[in-house]
Protein backbone atom coordinates (compact mmCIF):
# COMPACT_ATOMS: atom_id res chain seq x y z
CA UNK A 1 0.00 0.00 0.00
CA UNK A 2 1.29 3.75 -1.05
CA UNK A 3 2.17 5.76 2.43
CA UNK A 4 -0.09 8.90 2.92
CA UNK A 5 2.73 10.93 1.73
CA UNK A 6 2.47 9.54 -2.13
CA UNK A 7 0.34 11.57 -4.85
CA UNK A 8 -3.02 11.53 -4.78
CA UNK A 9 -5.27 9.01 -5.93
CA UNK A 10 -7.65 9.61 -7.87
CA UNK A 11 -11.37 8.65 -7.64
CA UNK A 12 -14.42 8.68 -10.32
CA UNK A 13 -17.64 9.50 -8.38
CA UNK A 14 -21.07 9.04 -9.58
CA UNK A 15 -21.25 12.34 -11.35
CA UNK A 16 -18.61 10.62 -14.13
CA UNK A 17 -16.50 14.10 -13.21
CA UNK A 18 -12.86 13.27 -12.31
CA UNK A 19 -11.62 14.64 -9.07
CA UNK A 20 -8.32 14.52 -7.64
CA UNK A 21 -8.90 12.39 -3.99
CA UNK A 22 -8.65 14.94 -0.85
CA UNK A 23 -9.27 17.73 -2.93
CA UNK A 24 -12.03 18.00 -5.32
CA UNK A 25 -10.57 19.45 -8.12
CA UNK A 26 -11.24 18.75 -11.52
CA UNK A 27 -8.64 17.40 -13.36
CA UNK A 28 -10.38 16.78 -16.69
CA UNK A 29 -7.24 17.61 -19.64
CA UNK A 30 -7.54 20.79 -21.79
CA UNK A 31 -8.10 20.52 -25.43
CA UNK A 32 -5.16 19.91 -27.11
CA UNK A 33 -3.56 22.31 -29.64
CA UNK A 34 -5.01 20.25 -32.70
CA UNK A 35 -8.61 20.32 -31.61
CA UNK A 36 -8.35 24.16 -31.57
CA UNK A 37 -6.65 24.02 -35.10
CA UNK A 38 -9.75 22.00 -36.36
CA UNK A 39 -11.98 23.78 -34.72
CA UNK A 40 -10.62 27.43 -35.80
CA UNK A 41 -10.87 26.37 -39.33
CA UNK A 42 -14.45 24.45 -39.04
CA UNK A 43 -15.18 28.23 -37.38
CA UNK A 44 -13.19 30.01 -41.12
CA UNK A 45 -15.07 27.83 -43.50
CA UNK A 46 -18.43 28.26 -42.11
CA UNK A 47 -17.98 32.31 -41.63
CA UNK A 48 -16.88 32.36 -45.17
CA UNK A 49 -19.23 30.06 -46.62
CA UNK A 50 -22.07 32.55 -45.00
CA UNK A 51 -20.17 35.90 -46.75
CA UNK A 52 -19.96 34.01 -50.37
CA UNK A 53 -24.10 33.49 -49.81
CA UNK A 54 -24.57 37.22 -48.56
CA UNK A 55 -22.71 38.48 -51.41
CA UNK A 56 -24.80 35.90 -53.90
CA UNK A 57 -27.75 37.24 -52.71
CA UNK A 58 -26.14 40.91 -52.84
CA UNK A 59 -25.64 40.17 -56.24
CA UNK A 60 -28.78 38.94 -57.53
CA UNK A 61 -30.59 41.90 -56.24
CA UNK A 62 -28.10 44.42 -57.84
CA UNK A 63 -28.42 42.34 -61.42
CA UNK A 64 -32.53 42.66 -60.86
CA UNK A 65 -32.10 46.67 -59.74
CA UNK A 66 -29.92 47.24 -62.79
CA UNK A 67 -32.10 45.37 -64.83
CA UNK A 68 -34.96 48.23 -64.22
CA UNK A 69 -34.26 51.25 -66.65
CA UNK A 70 -33.00 54.73 -65.39
CA UNK A 71 -35.86 57.48 -65.61
CA UNK A 72 -34.85 59.26 -68.44
CA UNK A 73 -35.35 62.54 -66.28
CA UNK A 74 -32.69 61.43 -63.53
CA UNK A 75 -30.40 60.72 -66.63
CA UNK A 76 -31.33 64.23 -68.29
CA UNK A 77 -30.37 65.88 -64.51
CA UNK A 78 -27.23 64.07 -64.15
CA UNK A 79 -25.84 64.70 -68.26
CA UNK A 80 -26.52 68.65 -67.21
CA UNK A 81 -24.94 68.50 -63.95
CA UNK A 82 -22.05 66.80 -65.86
CA UNK A 83 -22.10 69.26 -68.93
CA UNK A 84 -21.63 71.86 -65.53
CA UNK A 85 -18.49 70.11 -64.42
CA UNK A 86 -17.03 70.32 -68.41
CA UNK A 87 -17.07 66.42 -68.54
CA UNK A 88 -18.91 66.65 -72.25
CA UNK A 89 -17.94 62.59 -73.10
CA UNK A 90 -19.69 61.63 -70.25
CA UNK A 91 -22.38 63.75 -70.57
CA UNK A 92 -23.00 62.96 -74.12
CA UNK A 93 -23.37 59.29 -73.61
CA UNK A 94 -25.66 59.62 -70.71
CA UNK A 95 -27.78 61.95 -72.66
CA UNK A 96 -27.89 59.28 -75.45
CA UNK A 97 -28.80 56.78 -73.16
CA UNK A 98 -31.38 58.88 -72.25
CA UNK A 99 -32.54 59.63 -75.69
CA UNK A 100 -32.69 55.62 -76.51
CA UNK A 101 -35.04 55.23 -73.23
CA UNK A 102 -37.80 58.24 -74.66
CA UNK A 103 -36.57 59.72 -78.08
CA UNK A 104 -37.61 63.35 -77.96
CA UNK A 105 -36.08 65.86 -80.12
CA UNK A 106 -35.24 68.39 -77.32
CA UNK A 107 -32.99 65.30 -76.32
CA UNK A 108 -31.75 64.55 -79.71
CA UNK A 109 -30.26 67.91 -79.91
CA UNK A 110 -28.92 68.41 -76.73
CA UNK A 111 -26.56 65.07 -77.40
CA UNK A 112 -25.98 66.44 -80.73
CA UNK A 113 -24.50 69.59 -79.14
CA UNK A 114 -22.04 67.74 -77.31
CA UNK A 115 -20.87 65.78 -79.80
CA UNK A 116 -20.26 69.45 -81.62
CA UNK A 117 -18.57 70.59 -78.15
CA UNK A 118 -16.40 67.27 -78.57
CA UNK A 119 -15.65 67.89 -82.16
CA UNK A 120 -17.19 64.99 -83.19
CA UNK A 121 -18.89 67.09 -86.02
CA UNK A 122 -19.66 63.91 -88.24
CA UNK A 123 -21.86 62.46 -85.26
CA UNK A 124 -23.39 65.98 -84.90
CA UNK A 125 -24.08 66.83 -88.73
CA UNK A 126 -25.76 63.47 -88.51
CA UNK A 127 -28.03 64.35 -85.33
CA UNK A 128 -29.08 67.89 -87.02
CA UNK A 129 -29.94 66.31 -90.05
CA UNK A 130 -31.91 63.68 -88.39
CA UNK A 131 -34.17 66.74 -86.76
CA UNK A 132 -34.12 68.53 -89.70
CA UNK A 133 -36.22 65.19 -91.37
CA UNK A 134 -38.67 65.07 -88.63
CA UNK A 135 -39.97 68.36 -89.18
CA UNK A 136 -43.67 67.34 -90.91
CA UNK A 137 -43.63 64.33 -88.61
CA UNK A 138 -45.41 63.73 -85.76
CA UNK A 139 -44.41 65.18 -82.73
CA UNK A 140 -41.96 66.47 -84.88
CA UNK A 141 -39.33 69.91 -83.92
CA UNK A 142 -40.99 73.53 -83.12
CA UNK A 143 -39.91 76.17 -84.62
CA UNK A 144 -36.94 77.23 -82.31
CA UNK A 145 -35.82 73.80 -82.55
CA UNK A 146 -35.38 73.85 -86.30
CA UNK A 147 -33.66 77.10 -86.50
CA UNK A 148 -31.14 75.82 -83.66
CA UNK A 149 -30.08 72.32 -85.92
CA UNK A 150 -30.10 74.56 -89.07
CA UNK A 151 -27.96 77.13 -87.61
CA UNK A 152 -25.63 74.58 -85.67
CA UNK A 153 -25.89 72.16 -88.54
CA UNK A 154 -24.29 74.70 -90.67
CA UNK A 155 -21.76 75.23 -87.87
CA UNK A 156 -20.66 71.82 -87.57
CA UNK A 157 -20.45 71.71 -91.78
CA UNK A 158 -18.25 74.44 -91.75
CA UNK A 159 -15.80 72.76 -89.06
CA UNK A 160 -15.88 69.71 -90.79
CA UNK A 161 -14.37 71.79 -93.59
CA UNK A 162 -12.46 73.33 -91.55
CA UNK A 163 -10.42 70.56 -90.24
CA UNK A 164 -10.50 68.77 -93.51
CA UNK A 165 -7.31 66.94 -94.87
CA UNK A 166 -6.01 69.37 -97.80
CA UNK A 167 -3.25 67.41 -98.05
CA UNK A 168 -3.46 65.70 -101.80
CA UNK A 169 -2.19 62.37 -102.39
CA UNK A 170 0.59 61.67 -104.75
CA UNK A 171 -1.33 59.44 -107.74
CA UNK A 172 0.95 56.65 -108.92
CA UNK A 173 -0.68 54.15 -111.47
CA UNK A 174 2.69 53.12 -112.49
CA UNK A 175 6.43 53.32 -111.73
CA UNK A 176 6.58 57.24 -112.92
CA UNK A 177 9.34 58.25 -115.61
CA UNK A 178 12.35 59.37 -114.25
CA UNK A 179 12.96 63.18 -113.97
CA UNK A 180 16.43 62.53 -115.83
CA UNK A 181 14.33 61.16 -118.75
CA UNK A 182 12.37 64.10 -119.17
CA UNK A 183 15.78 66.24 -118.85
CA UNK A 184 17.46 63.76 -121.96
CA UNK A 185 14.25 64.02 -124.10
CA UNK A 186 13.93 67.70 -123.86
CA UNK A 187 17.71 68.51 -125.12
CA UNK A 188 16.81 66.11 -127.31
CA UNK A 189 14.04 67.88 -128.90
CA UNK A 190 15.96 71.46 -128.53
CA UNK A 191 18.51 69.95 -130.86
CA UNK A 192 16.02 68.31 -133.54
CA UNK A 193 14.74 71.45 -133.58
CA UNK A 194 16.14 72.96 -136.63
CA UNK A 195 16.61 69.79 -138.25
CA UNK A 196 12.99 68.69 -138.37
CA UNK A 197 11.64 72.20 -139.70
CA UNK A 198 13.87 75.29 -140.34
CA UNK A 199 10.57 77.69 -140.86
CA UNK A 200 9.58 76.61 -137.44
CA UNK A 201 12.98 77.28 -136.20
CA UNK A 202 13.50 81.05 -138.27
CA UNK A 203 9.88 81.39 -136.25
CA UNK A 204 10.82 80.08 -132.79
CA UNK A 205 14.14 78.76 -132.90
CA UNK A 206 15.71 80.65 -130.09
CA UNK A 207 12.70 81.05 -128.05
CA UNK A 208 12.51 77.09 -128.00
CA UNK A 209 15.49 76.41 -127.67
CA UNK A 210 16.65 78.14 -124.73
CA UNK A 211 13.40 77.83 -123.18
CA UNK A 212 14.03 73.77 -123.59
CA UNK A 213 17.64 74.04 -122.55
CA UNK A 214 16.52 75.98 -119.29
CA UNK A 215 13.86 73.56 -118.24
CA UNK A 216 16.36 70.78 -118.65
CA UNK A 217 19.21 72.36 -117.00
CA UNK A 218 16.66 73.30 -113.66
CA UNK A 219 15.61 69.33 -113.74
CA UNK A 220 18.63 68.08 -114.04
CA UNK A 221 19.73 70.60 -111.14
CA UNK A 222 16.78 68.97 -108.80
CA UNK A 223 15.15 71.91 -108.97
CA UNK A 224 11.43 71.27 -109.78
CA UNK A 225 9.54 74.63 -108.81
CA UNK A 226 11.55 76.23 -110.47
CA UNK A 227 11.21 74.17 -114.05
CA UNK A 228 7.67 74.71 -113.32
CA UNK A 229 7.72 78.73 -113.49
CA UNK A 230 10.25 78.46 -116.47
CA UNK A 231 7.45 76.10 -118.22
CA UNK A 232 4.62 78.76 -119.27
CA UNK A 233 6.52 80.93 -121.54
CA UNK A 234 7.71 77.95 -123.40
CA UNK A 235 3.94 76.54 -123.55
CA UNK A 236 2.72 80.06 -124.57
CA UNK A 237 5.12 79.72 -127.38
CA UNK A 238 4.11 76.43 -128.54
CA UNK A 239 1.04 77.43 -128.29
CA UNK A 240 1.58 80.58 -130.81
CA UNK A 241 3.80 78.11 -132.91
CA UNK A 242 0.54 75.52 -133.61
CA UNK A 243 -1.95 78.63 -134.38
CA UNK A 244 0.28 78.61 -137.47
CA UNK A 245 0.06 76.49 -140.67
CA UNK A 246 2.43 73.48 -140.21
CA UNK A 247 3.56 70.37 -142.25
CA UNK A 248 3.40 67.05 -140.35
CA UNK A 249 6.92 66.68 -139.09
CA UNK A 250 6.27 70.14 -137.60
CA UNK A 251 3.05 69.20 -135.75
CA UNK A 252 4.46 66.05 -134.54
CA UNK A 253 7.68 67.73 -133.10
CA UNK A 254 5.51 70.03 -131.58
CA UNK A 255 2.94 67.33 -130.62
CA UNK A 256 5.92 65.87 -128.53
CA UNK A 257 7.41 68.61 -126.58
CA UNK A 258 4.00 69.05 -125.63
CA UNK A 259 3.54 65.98 -124.33
CA UNK A 260 6.80 65.68 -122.53
CA UNK A 261 6.49 69.09 -120.90
CA UNK A 262 2.80 68.04 -119.50
CA UNK A 263 4.56 65.05 -117.68
CA UNK A 264 7.46 68.11 -116.09
CA UNK A 265 4.22 70.10 -115.54
CA UNK A 266 2.70 67.58 -113.45
CA UNK A 267 5.61 66.70 -111.21
CA UNK A 268 6.34 70.00 -111.04
CA UNK A 269 2.73 70.69 -109.83
CA UNK A 270 3.15 68.33 -107.09
CA UNK A 271 6.32 69.84 -105.65
CA UNK A 272 4.40 73.53 -105.50
CA UNK A 273 1.55 71.68 -104.48
CA UNK A 274 4.00 70.31 -101.18
CA UNK A 275 4.80 73.38 -100.50
CA UNK A 276 1.79 75.46 -100.31
CA UNK A 277 0.49 72.76 -97.92
CA UNK A 278 3.33 73.18 -95.71
CA UNK A 279 2.78 76.85 -95.70
CA UNK A 280 -0.97 76.30 -94.77
CA UNK A 281 -0.69 73.83 -92.08
CA UNK A 282 -3.87 73.45 -89.36
CA UNK A 283 -3.82 71.99 -86.25
CA UNK A 284 -7.81 70.76 -86.63
CA UNK A 285 -8.63 66.93 -86.34
CA UNK A 286 -4.93 65.90 -84.94
CA UNK A 287 -4.10 64.14 -82.35
CA UNK A 288 -1.17 63.91 -80.09
CA UNK A 289 0.77 59.96 -80.62
CA UNK A 290 4.54 60.87 -79.09
CA UNK A 291 6.36 63.60 -78.23
CA UNK A 292 9.54 63.84 -77.25
CA UNK A 293 13.56 64.80 -78.14
CA UNK A 294 12.25 67.83 -79.37
CA UNK A 295 9.95 66.19 -82.01
CA UNK A 296 6.46 65.68 -82.02
CA UNK A 297 3.90 63.45 -83.53
CA UNK A 298 0.06 63.56 -84.28
CA UNK A 299 -2.29 61.42 -85.98
CA UNK A 300 -5.74 61.37 -87.53
CA UNK A 301 -8.03 58.72 -89.18
CA UNK A 302 -8.72 59.26 -92.98
CA UNK A 303 -12.87 60.88 -93.69
CA UNK A 304 -13.12 58.53 -96.52
CA UNK A 305 -11.58 55.14 -95.95
CA UNK A 306 -9.31 53.04 -93.33
CA UNK A 307 -6.14 54.83 -93.83
CA UNK A 308 -4.48 57.06 -91.16
CA UNK A 309 -2.53 60.38 -91.94
CA UNK A 310 0.19 60.78 -89.49
CA UNK A 311 2.72 64.32 -88.95
CA UNK A 312 5.48 64.79 -87.11
CA UNK A 313 7.58 68.20 -86.63
CA UNK A 314 10.76 68.62 -85.16
CA UNK A 315 14.57 69.46 -85.00
CA UNK A 316 17.55 67.62 -85.95
CA UNK A 317 20.33 68.54 -84.36
CA UNK A 318 23.69 67.40 -82.71
CA UNK A 319 24.75 65.75 -86.13
CA UNK A 320 25.99 67.19 -89.22
CA UNK A 321 23.71 67.09 -92.42
CA UNK A 322 26.18 64.79 -94.05
CA UNK A 323 25.96 62.31 -91.89
CA UNK A 324 21.97 62.30 -91.89
CA UNK A 325 21.31 62.50 -95.14
CA UNK A 326 23.03 59.03 -95.22
CA UNK A 327 21.28 57.73 -92.49
CA UNK A 328 18.12 58.26 -94.20
CA UNK A 329 19.70 57.53 -98.22
CA UNK A 330 21.10 53.96 -97.36
CA UNK A 331 17.89 51.90 -97.65
CA UNK A 332 19.73 48.74 -97.02
CA UNK A 333 20.95 50.18 -93.78
CA UNK A 334 17.21 51.15 -92.23
CA UNK A 335 16.69 48.26 -90.10
CA UNK A 336 19.42 49.47 -88.32
CA UNK A 337 17.02 52.27 -87.15
CA UNK A 338 13.97 52.28 -88.12
CA UNK A 339 11.66 50.46 -85.35
CA UNK A 340 10.05 47.44 -86.39
CA UNK A 341 11.88 47.14 -90.02
CA UNK A 342 12.97 44.21 -91.07
CA UNK A 343 14.11 44.86 -94.37
CA UNK A 344 15.15 47.38 -96.86
CA UNK A 345 17.09 47.94 -100.21
CA UNK A 346 17.28 49.76 -103.45
CA UNK A 347 15.17 48.27 -106.39
CA UNK A 348 14.55 49.02 -110.26
CA UNK A 349 17.46 50.00 -112.86
CA UNK A 350 17.97 53.29 -114.05
CA UNK A 351 17.38 55.16 -111.19
CA UNK A 352 20.15 57.98 -109.93
CA UNK A 353 20.66 58.90 -106.36
CA UNK A 354 18.19 62.06 -105.90
CA UNK A 355 15.22 59.82 -107.32
CA UNK A 356 14.84 55.80 -106.84
CA UNK A 357 12.82 52.80 -106.40
CA UNK A 358 13.03 50.89 -102.86
CA UNK A 359 11.35 48.31 -100.88
CA UNK A 360 10.63 48.71 -97.17
CA UNK A 361 8.69 46.12 -94.88
CA UNK A 362 8.30 46.17 -91.59
CA UNK A 363 7.28 42.99 -89.32
CA UNK A 364 4.28 43.93 -86.79
CA UNK A 365 2.81 41.63 -84.40
CA UNK A 366 0.77 39.37 -86.50
CA UNK A 367 1.23 41.49 -89.31
CA UNK A 368 3.63 41.60 -91.98
CA UNK A 369 3.50 44.78 -94.54
CA UNK A 370 5.84 45.82 -97.23
CA UNK A 371 5.62 48.78 -99.93
CA UNK A 372 7.40 49.47 -103.20
CA UNK A 373 8.26 53.28 -102.69
CA UNK A 374 9.41 56.26 -105.39
CA UNK A 375 10.83 59.21 -103.91
CA UNK A 376 12.34 61.87 -105.22
CA UNK A 377 14.32 64.77 -103.86
CA UNK A 378 13.60 68.54 -105.01
CA UNK A 379 16.01 71.31 -104.09
CA UNK A 380 13.62 74.22 -103.39
CA UNK A 381 16.52 75.95 -101.18
CA UNK A 382 16.84 79.04 -103.08
CA UNK A 383 13.68 80.06 -103.47
CA UNK A 384 11.81 78.35 -100.10
CA UNK A 385 14.96 77.63 -98.14
CA UNK A 386 13.77 73.78 -97.70
CA UNK A 387 14.75 70.70 -99.54
CA UNK A 388 11.17 68.41 -100.58
CA UNK A 389 11.54 64.59 -100.00
CA UNK A 390 8.34 63.32 -101.99
CA UNK A 391 7.47 59.92 -101.83
CA UNK A 392 4.18 57.10 -102.65
CA UNK A 393 3.91 53.61 -103.23
CA UNK A 394 4.00 52.71 -106.97
CA UNK A 395 2.53 48.81 -107.84
CA UNK A 396 4.97 46.44 -108.90
CA UNK A 397 5.52 46.40 -112.87
CA UNK A 398 9.08 44.97 -114.75
CA UNK A 399 11.93 46.44 -113.38
CA UNK A 400 10.27 47.71 -110.19
CA UNK A 401 9.49 44.63 -108.09
CA UNK A 402 9.66 43.27 -104.71
CA UNK A 403 12.87 41.58 -103.41
CA UNK A 404 12.55 37.24 -104.36
CA UNK A 405 12.55 37.08 -99.99
CA UNK A 406 9.52 39.09 -100.14
CA UNK A 407 6.79 37.49 -102.25
CA UNK A 408 4.28 36.66 -99.80
CA UNK A 409 4.10 39.94 -97.64
CA UNK A 410 1.01 41.90 -98.04
CA UNK A 411 1.73 45.20 -99.87
CA UNK A 412 0.94 48.07 -97.69
CA UNK A 413 0.18 51.74 -99.71
CA UNK A 414 1.79 54.78 -98.46
CA UNK A 415 -0.48 56.94 -100.74
CA UNK A 416 1.33 60.58 -99.95
CA UNK A 417 5.04 60.84 -98.53
CA UNK A 418 6.22 64.53 -97.82
CA UNK A 419 8.71 65.64 -96.66
CA UNK A 420 10.04 69.35 -95.86
CA UNK A 421 13.86 69.89 -94.81
CA UNK A 422 15.04 73.27 -93.87
CA UNK A 423 19.05 73.80 -92.74
CA UNK A 424 19.33 76.16 -90.35
CA UNK A 425 23.21 75.26 -89.30
CA UNK A 426 25.30 72.20 -90.87
CA UNK A 427 24.68 70.68 -87.66
CA UNK A 428 21.13 72.08 -87.00
CA UNK A 429 17.55 71.24 -89.34
CA UNK A 430 13.65 71.31 -89.10
CA UNK A 431 11.68 68.73 -90.52
CA UNK A 432 8.20 68.28 -91.01
CA UNK A 433 6.94 65.63 -92.19
CA UNK A 434 3.09 63.78 -93.18
CA UNK A 435 2.28 60.69 -94.65
CA UNK A 436 -0.78 58.80 -95.52
CA UNK A 437 -0.69 54.83 -94.90
CA UNK A 438 -3.00 52.33 -95.48
CA UNK A 439 -2.66 49.13 -94.09
CA UNK A 440 -4.85 47.45 -96.12
CA UNK A 441 -7.01 46.34 -93.04
CA UNK A 442 -10.85 46.36 -93.16
CA UNK A 443 -10.63 47.59 -89.76
CA UNK A 444 -7.75 48.64 -87.86
CA UNK A 445 -7.75 47.93 -84.21
CA UNK A 446 -6.56 50.55 -81.84
CA UNK A 447 -2.83 48.60 -80.66
CA UNK A 448 -2.10 48.29 -84.34
CA UNK A 449 -3.03 52.60 -84.60
CA UNK A 450 -0.73 52.94 -81.38
CA UNK A 451 1.94 50.95 -82.53
CA UNK A 452 2.05 52.65 -86.18
CA UNK A 453 1.45 55.84 -84.49
CA UNK A 454 3.88 55.73 -81.00
CA UNK A 455 6.08 52.94 -81.51
CA UNK A 456 7.36 53.86 -85.46
CA UNK A 457 6.15 57.21 -86.56
CA UNK A 458 6.82 58.60 -82.92
CA UNK A 459 10.36 57.31 -82.84
CA UNK A 460 11.95 57.73 -86.57
CA UNK A 461 13.12 61.08 -86.71
CA UNK A 462 14.43 60.66 -83.07
CA UNK A 463 15.65 57.20 -83.64
CA UNK A 464 17.53 58.96 -87.48
CA UNK A 465 18.83 61.44 -85.58
CA UNK A 466 20.59 59.26 -82.79
CA UNK A 467 22.30 56.80 -85.75
CA UNK A 468 23.07 60.51 -87.50
CA UNK A 469 24.58 61.46 -84.33
CA UNK A 470 26.36 58.33 -83.96
CA UNK A 471 27.87 58.55 -87.23
CA UNK A 472 29.14 62.46 -86.57
CA UNK A 473 30.96 60.93 -83.39
CA UNK A 474 32.61 58.46 -84.89
CA UNK A 475 33.94 60.60 -88.06
CA UNK A 476 35.63 62.74 -85.45
CA UNK A 477 37.84 59.65 -84.16
CA UNK A 478 41.00 58.90 -85.54
CA UNK A 479 41.25 57.97 -88.97
CA UNK A 480 41.85 55.17 -88.06
CA UNK A 481 38.14 54.46 -86.91
CA UNK A 482 36.27 55.54 -89.75
CA UNK A 483 36.93 52.58 -92.13
CA UNK A 484 35.15 50.83 -89.98
CA UNK A 485 31.61 52.91 -89.97
CA UNK A 486 29.39 51.30 -92.66
CA UNK A 487 28.26 55.47 -93.34
CA UNK A 488 31.29 56.65 -93.65
CA UNK A 489 32.08 53.97 -96.59
CA UNK A 490 29.23 54.59 -98.37
CA UNK A 491 29.75 58.54 -98.47
CA UNK A 492 32.84 57.61 -99.90
CA UNK A 493 31.73 55.15 -102.43
CA UNK A 494 28.87 57.16 -103.89
CA UNK A 495 31.21 60.57 -103.73
CA UNK A 496 28.93 61.73 -106.71
CA UNK A 497 25.59 62.22 -104.50
CA UNK A 498 27.28 62.95 -100.90
CA UNK A 499 29.25 65.40 -102.64
CA UNK A 500 26.52 67.31 -104.39
CA UNK A 501 24.29 67.29 -101.13
CA UNK A 502 27.80 68.70 -99.38
CA UNK A 503 27.94 71.74 -102.21
CA UNK A 504 24.36 72.21 -102.16
CA UNK A 505 24.50 72.84 -97.95
CA UNK A 506 27.47 74.44 -98.48
CA UNK A 507 26.53 76.88 -100.95
CA UNK A 508 22.75 77.76 -99.19
CA UNK A 509 24.88 78.61 -95.95
CA UNK A 510 27.44 81.08 -98.38
CA UNK A 511 24.28 82.50 -99.75
CA UNK A 512 22.04 83.24 -96.20
CA UNK A 513 24.11 81.91 -93.37
CA UNK A 514 23.54 80.06 -90.08
CA UNK A 515 20.72 81.25 -88.46
CA UNK A 516 21.79 82.95 -85.15
CA UNK A 517 18.60 81.74 -82.80
CA UNK A 518 18.77 78.24 -82.90
CA UNK A 519 18.61 77.73 -79.26
CA UNK A 520 15.85 79.98 -79.01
Amino acid sequence: AASPSSSASTSLPANGEATSAGTGQDVTASPSSDDQSLRSKMRGKLVAGLKSAAADVLKAADVAVSEVPEDPAVLLARAKALNNEGKYKHACEVIEEAYALQPKISTALSAANLRLKLGDYGKAVAAYRKVLAAVDSENGPSDSEVAMATRKLKEAEEAIRASAISIALLERSGPPRLMSWYADQLDSLSDELFSESASLYAEHGVELQDGLKEVSRLIRLRRLGAAGMTLKPVEKTITKACLAHRDDDERQWLTTVRSVLNGVRARAAEVQQALREFDEESSGGWQPAQEGMGIRTEWRPSEVDASLWIRMNGELNGAELLHAAAVAHEADLWPRWIPLCSAGEVVGNGADAMERFSWIQFDLPMMRRGALLHWSLSDSLLDRQSLLLLGASVPEHPGVERPAGASGVTLAEFRAIKVLVRPRSSATARIRCVLNLDLKVSALPQAIISMVTKKIAGAVLSSLMREAQKLSRECGRDASDIEFNVYHRRIEQRADFYQHFSSLITNYFDLYGEEDDIDD
